[in-house]
């Protein structure tokens, strides 16, 4: 099964169910990054899809683990973006998610870098 199937047939799953499954995006996520595709329609996709899913995730208060499974999420999305969308203001909203985190996690996302790179987006 391509990524691309494997995106929509994850995508075609219950809002539960996907909560449930959040492994196998992370999944897809990390098997993008290891093929070094340059597709930048699959990883708009697979960005997308990740980031709709940490919304959703962070909506549902109670889903336990819901940080550490964000900021997995969050990091194999942030290297997907940056091949979807260069450096374009659609990266912004990924980098904004590492931005916030940085308060909390200052030596995993350093706020200073992050500013650099949202302000050199065009």
């Amino acid at each position: 099964m391509t990524l691309k199937e494997k995106l929509l047939a994850f995508s075609t799953l219950s809002v539960q169910t996907r909560m449930d499954a959040w492994q196998d995006l992370l999944g897809i996520g990390q098997e993008f990054i290891s093929t070094k595709s340059n597709d930048p329609e699959l990883a708009k996709d697979i960005a997308f899809a990740l980031h709709r899913h940490r919304g959703v995730m962070g909506s549902s208060k109670a889903y336990e683990g819901a940080t550490e499974i964000d900021i997995q999420l969050l990091d194999v999305s942030i290297i997907i973006a940056r091949i979807a969308f260069g450096n374009t203001l659609p990266l912004a909203q990924f980098l904004k998610d590492a931005k916030y985190y940085s308060l909390y996690y200052p030596t995993k996302y350093d706020a200073s870098k992050i500013d650099r790179e949202l302000s050199g987006l065009k």
